[in-house]
């Protein structure tokens, strides 16, 4: 009987199959009916279609869970699919802040989908891409302000991108750089300091990261 349990504990395939299980050996206790003498007894006509009856709608729930199960999985396939072709993001390849060299140093590469937030692949040429530095804060992405601004880029890979730092916003960073890659609406004017929340057009944040000494 504990097979029973752990197929029900599996689901509704594996439930509909502890039913059949439990049918059959119904079924077969039934037929092996004897009496004092061990003598073969006749199994009750009643038992026994009450039992096909229960075999059959267990039969019937099998099918639909199995039929249930395969559709899902076509879906979340095509679902995947779906997403893959038709919605990208940008990840940081390399940010690296040269303190002695006083320079910020940034590669990112667009993505296919596997995480948030991404955008329509049809709308990528709505963005310019910028990466924001400031010191590593606890607060969101879109809250305060990023003293150094690099960009901007087209939306899409772009390798080892440099950019000097002055002393002066050298000074506003502590141990750890945060970088943040933010897509703008194209033709926006932007100035360092950057404030993302000032911006009429909400910033998206594809990712961030930080570089400690």
């Amino acid at each position: 009987m504990d097979i029973l349990v752990q197929l029900v504990q599996v689901g509704g395939i594996g439930g509909s199959l502890a039913f059949l299980l439990l049918g059959y050996y119904l079924l077969s206790k039934e037929q092996d009916k004897r009496d004092g003498q061990n003598n073969p007894v006749p199994p009750s006509q009643q038992i026994i279609d009450a039992i096909y009856r229960f075999l059959r709608y267990a039969l019937v729930f099998f099918a639909v869970g199995t039929a249930a199960q395969i559709g899902m999985t076509v879906m979340q396939d095509q679902l995947r699919r779906w997403s893959q072709s038709d919605v990208a993001q940008l990840i940081f390849d390399r940010w690296y802040f040269d303190r002695p060299n006083s320079r910020a140093i940034v590669s990112f590469s667009e993505a296919a989908f596997s995480d948030s937030p991404v955008v329509d692949k049809q709308s990528r040429d709505k963005y310019d891409v910028y990466v924001g530095l400031r010191t590593r804060q606890s607060t969101r992405p879109l809250t305060g302000e990023y003293p150094v601004l690099i960009g901007p880029f087209d939306f899409g890979s772009t390798a080892n991108q440099e950019k000097p730092v002055t002393a002066e916003q050298v000074a506003q960073f502590g141990d750890c750089v945060q970088f943040v890659l933010f897509g703008v609406e194209k033709n926006s004017v932007l100035s360092e300091p950057f404030k993302p929340a000032s911006m009429a057009t909400r910033p998206v944040v594809f990712n961030k990261a930080s570089s400690c000494r």
